[in-house]
């Protein structure tokens, strides 16, 4: 069946003079994040904010209209005007955690279309991905309440899309999974298999000059052979191996086999609109959040599929180039989309005469639509993308000591939920673009976040969120069983700061261990593999081992844990490698393991956000969580509990005097019904200045949004 293609759209308002920015230093900054609340920043301080007027606005109206007119135009096309025939449209929208300006616009031009063309049906399915279903008077206030009303009161379905709560009947599309080595960094297993892959070419090349070379003079027999002319054959054999590995990676890496689940409503209507709002977006760097691909594939689909586009060696990937916007999580989704729209040729029943086509609008500011557009490839939305950039890329004139950031009312749902724009300044920061001080030691992140969403483990986090802290809630409090002892011997603040350190290094080591095991462990199952049958094969061939052995074993120790059920899977391997020496049992057991693990869910629902969690430790050895919930802050005493009982009364005392505290990880949940935003940020000020005694120039910068950042 051929899809009838449908134009690309795109409008942007003419650019426009830019006003002077306002100094905000010194003066009251309301909080969005607690819109009751203020605080001023000292004299010096850097306020952040997005250039909001750099392009004028369209007229409500105007695009009212030009939606009418290309939609008008769409639906002839695909022959759903002719009222001889029903017309069934399926409108696909994100859930209240996003702007509703694209939603509320299109659903006003389908209740227009709807008054003069009866027989056209429609249904709204919110896609909602991770994120808890939504209460009715969530829905209405979202959609606003006459626009919810008109729904009801013309009967149309409304359902909502969780990965925990799929809607049914769903449609199972076969996934080969594309990503490759080489677009991935060494936060996954890419660097292990590559010392596999090498272990391994030197194996084959052993064997492939087993017959003519002594087998422990391997490499000065080539060089012999290079000497005396031989290059010919020696240029094969060099063919060979780099045919070898290529194979090698191939099979280090395989593809792996899943499926993408979907509703069936996708494939039972004519038409699909996918409406949302343009804004910038961590890892989707070409086209930011608010378009098709995002929405369909972790909006819409099952949690595999959100576990192959949020996993560690995707989200984790090194830092892409400023000026690039392709990486590893734009070319999963793309292949997401990709096979989703194949399956819409090939499915039956399916009642779509095209693919779905995008709506999105991009807004500066106050509700205002700069651009918007109509689409069917989410690349080609990047013009809407590309003033959103422009709007949000501030510059920084030096490196900061203190990063205080204020969520976004709709962001403010659990603790990591909203730290949004405290990673994207993260994301930004890179040797090549220095925005903060030296070390994690001298900086200090501040956040004001009311984590309201009581559904989210009462604003803690949701499912895979909460089960990745409380493991390292678990690796904390073991590691503090091991240092007491230490810390109470201690003689000055400088020695028990080291140890500390020192043990907090070792746990984001074993947590980043941890969360890379069970979102890769179908990849670091096939690696440990072919350790295993690369042994077998030095062995058969009464080769040296030790290294290899080594290798085996090392790695195998360093993911072995008692904090997942997969962790305890390598230790029982561990296990059987060490007491059997029995290889052929532990491929079997390796197998076994495979079965079952075939479709893991990896970091889970919403454990993703580990990793931003992750990242911000890593940058910051001083996060401060500032907000009225009672139930984040009890959680956030318990994950990282205060050592300061720990040590020597006198070390205690001077801690009292410079205002601030020890724990293992440094993050200390402060209480804003104890504490005002203005006593918050001189609490962050006495540890900028602790662990920054040798600057007298304490700098701090302000933000309330993610913005692209430049030194």
């Amino acid at each position: 069946m051929a899809m009838l293609p449908l134009p690309n759209y795109c409008r942007i308002a003419p650019r426009q003079p830019e006003p002077l920015q306002e100094c905000h230093s010194q003066r009251p900054i309301t909080l969005q994040s607690f819109p009751g609340l203020s605080l001023s920043l000292p004299e010096g301080g850097y306020y952040l904010t997005a250039r909001k007027y750099l392009y004028e606005q369209f007229n409500h109206n105007q695009v009212f209209n030009a939606c009418i007119d290309y939609l008008a135009k769409a639906l002839e096309k695909l022959g759903l005007l002719d009222s001889n025939t029903s017309a069934k449209l399926l409108l696909v929208f994100p859930d209240h955690t996003r702007t509703a300006i694209a939603t509320r616009l299109l659903l006003d031009v389908i209740f227009y279309f709807k008054e003069t063309y009866n027989h056209l049906k429609f249904t709204i399915l919110f896609g909602l991905g991770t994120h808890p279903p939504m209460r009715d008077e969530s829905v209405s206030h979202y959609l606003g309440e006459d626009r919810y009303q008109k729904l009801i009161d013309l009967g149309v379905t409304i359902r909502q899309q969780t990965t925990t709560s799929p809607v049914k009947p769903q449609v199972e599309i076969k996934v080969q999974d594309q990503l490759k080595l080489d677009e991935v960094s060494d936060y996954s297993f890419a660097s292990l298999n590559r010392n596999t892959a090498q272990l391994q070419q030197q194996l084959h090349q052993t064997i492939a000059h087993l017959n003519t070379v002594n087998l422990s003079d391997l490499d000065e027999n080539l060089l012999i052979k290079n000497q005396f002319g031989f290059t010919d054959q020696a240029n094969e054999l060099n063919k060979e191996s780099q045919q070898i590995t290529t194979d090698l990676f191939d099979n280090l890496s395989p593809s792996q086999e899943y499926y993408l689940s979907l509703p069936e409503e996708l494939w039972q209507h004519h038409l699909t609109i996918v409406a949302g709002d343009t804004e910038l977006h961590p890892y989707e760097r070409r086209s930011g959040s608010g378009g098709l691909n995002k929405m369909l594939v972790v909006g819409l689909a099952n949690i595999q599929a959100i576990r192959r586009s949020h996993s560690t060696k995707v989200l984790l990937s090194a830092p892409v180039n400023l000026n690039t916007a392709e990486n590893a999580f734009v070319h999963t989704l793309d292949h997401l989309v990709e096979c989703f729209n194949q399956s819409l040729l090939t499915h039956t029943p399916c009642l779509a005469r095209t693919y779905p086509l995008g709506f999105s609008i991009v807004s500066l500011q106050n509700q205002h639509i700069n651009g918007f557009w109509f689409g069917q490839k989410d690349k080609n939305r990047q013009a809407l993308t590309a003033i959103a950039k422009e709007s949000h890329t501030v510059h920084l004139p030096e490196k900061i000591h203190i990063l205080v950031a204020d969520t976004d009312e709709k962001k403010g749902t659990d603790i990591l939920a909203g730290a949004r724009a405290l990673q994207y300044f993260c994301e930004w920061d890179s040797e090549e673009n220095c925005l903060l001080a030296d070390t994690p030691r001298q900086r200090v992140a501040l956040l004001f976040n009311p984590c309201r969403e009581q559904q989210n483990h009462g604003g803690i986090g949701n499912q895979g969120t909460k089960k990745q802290l409380d493991v390292l809630q678990k690796i904390v409090c073991n590691k503090i069983n091991l240092l007491d002892k230490q810390l109470q011997i201690c003689k000055d603040l400088d020695d028990a700061i080291g140890i500390i350190k020192s043990y907090r290094r070792q746990v984001l080591t074993a947590w980043h261990h941890h969360l890379q095991l069970i979102s890769e462990f179908d990849d670091f199952l096939v690696m440990i593999k072919n350790l295993v049958l690369i042994i077998q094969e030095l062995s058969s061939l009464s080769k040296h081992q030790i290294n290899t052995r080594e290798f085996l074993q090392a790695t195998l120790a360093n993911y072995a844990s008692d904090y997942s059920e997969e962790g305890k899977c390598v230790q029982e391997l561990l296990d059987i490698y060490l007491n059997q020496q029995n290889l052929m049992a532990v491929i079997t057991k390796i197998d076994q393991f495979q079965e079952y693990y075939q479709f893991s869910e990896g970091l889970g629902e919403g454990g993703q956000r580990a990793l931003r969690c992750l990242k911000l430790l890593h940058k910051f050895e001083t996060f401060l969580l500032a907000t009225d919930n009672q139930i984040v802050l009890n959680y956030l005493a318990k994950l990282d509990p205060n050592l300061d009982n720990y040590l020597p009364s006198t070390l205690r005392k001077k801690l009292s005097e410079h205002k601030i505290r020890l724990n293992l990880l440094g993050i200390w949940g402060i209480d804003l019904k104890a504490y005002s935003p203005q006593q918050c940020l001189e609490l962050a000020i006495n540890y900028g200045q602790y662990y920054n005694h040798q600057s007298q120039d304490l700098r701090i910068a302000f933000l309330q949004e993610p913005l692209i950042v430049y030194h």
